[in-house]
């Protein structure tokens, strides 16, 4: 029987999600910023607009 800390080491069973759980605010933080770009280009069209 071996030690639990090598068994522990050895066990790849939530190594997928504790991947997802590393990349996961990456992406929330590079989708936010897709999403305040398209909100800032969108804007600066609209005021361009009205101001001609």
């Amino acid at each position: 029987m071996q030690p639990p800390a090598i068994r522990f080491r050895r066990d790849r069973s939530g190594a997928a999600a504790v991947e997802f759980a590393l990349v996961l605010p990456v992406l929330c933080v590079a989708l936010l910023g897709t999403v305040d770009g398209w909100s800032y280009v969108t804007n600066s069209l609209s005021m361009r607009a009205g101001v001609k």
